[in-house]
């Protein structure tokens, strides 16, 4: 899951959805060089199970 910068706004919306998809905290990668076409970006691969 990508955040676009580190402040605590941005670190809450990202959590609001790892929570909703039943990710771990640590899930939360902050990525100020990839360019962001939403608040939160979600990357799910082949392992993804949502329980």
């Amino acid at each position: 899951m990508l955040i676009g910068d580190g402040t605590s706004a941005s670190r809450r919306r990202g959590l609001a959805v790892a929570t909703a998809l039943g990710l771990p905290r640590t899930s939360l990668r902050i990525s100020e060089s990839a360019p962001t076409v939403a608040d939160v970006v979600v990357v799910l691969g082949a392992d993804f199970a949502r329980h």
